[in-house]
């Protein structure tokens, strides 16, 4: 891991290669926990479901 850190996500309701479900992501340098979607391995803004301001201390 580098100096700024990294997120972690939860994968579920996934396909079976995990390219294709639901992500609940917590990442300290966007400071935000957001649930979003993504479809064969693509992300877009409209796929975002929720997004909750926090602050999340990395290590």
């Amino acid at each position: 891991m580098g100096k700024r850190g990294g997120a972690g996500s939860i994968l579920f309701r996934a396909s079976e290669d995990g390219r294709t479900g639901y992500y609940l992501n917590m990442d300290p340098n966007m400071k935000s926990i957001r649930l979003f979607y993504k479809i064969d391995g693509h992300f877009e803004d409209r796929q975002l479901l929720a997004e909750v301001p926090s602050f999340i201390q990395p290590g």
